[in-house]
């Protein structure tokens, strides 16, 4: 795998990876409309209107991040500042296009996302899963592993009490990033 930083920007990263060269970067107003589209076709990722990814690429940009490649959107990683929580980083959704998995994409765009200079200060990440979402588990694992693997799992939303049967569990994992001393 080859990761480097351009010369022109700090916030534009390549990826390749069996010669599927793709390009970090924080998405803008106008993904808005491919990044919908690539959730669609993201299963089991919630479909959210295209109104909400358009936030998510304008007032959301400095904490999410888009992989593209021969122009596309192949891979997209929201987060969110948590405001009650400022030194948390909450992940909502990792989508990678089905021609791009198992390629080790989002796990390469959730590293470079937490080396971006405004995430310095983060010192938790967290997300949600629902249980049989299996490639999120491994690659949170992944990350939890990376950071010497002291996450933890807890319900957070639960199918009954939250969703009224209409929606699987969601488990709050979170991973502490820094370790204190």
């Amino acid at each position: 795998m080859n990761i480097k930083t351009p010369k022109k920007s700090g916030l534009e990263k390549p990826f390749n990876q069996k010669e599927k060269h793709c390009v970090f970067r924080p998405p803008k107003l106008q993904d808005g409309h491919n990044i919908h589209h690539l959730i669609s076709d993201c299963s089991p990722l919630d479909e959210n209107s295209p109104y909400c990814n358009f936030l998510q690429a304008s007032f959301f940009n400095q904490s999410s991040i888009l992989a593209e490649s021969k122009g596309q959107a192949v891979g997209f990683i929201s987060g969110m500042l948590n405001p009650e929580k400022p030194h948390s980083l909450f992940i909502w959704q990792v989508a990678v296009a089905p021609q791009m998995r198992g390629e080790g994409l989002g796990y390469s765009m959730l590293k470079s996302l937490l080396e971006r200079e405004n995430l310095q200060l983060i010192e938790v990440l967290e997300t949600t899963i629902t249980q049989n979402n299996t490639p999120s588990w491994k690659l949170f694992k992944k990350v939890d592993l990376l950071y010497g693997n002291h996450g933890s799992v807890r319900l957070f939303l639960d199918k009954e009490a939250h969703f009224r049967g209409k929606q699987e569990t969601e488990y709050l994992y979170r991973i502490p990033l820094k370790t204190q001393l």
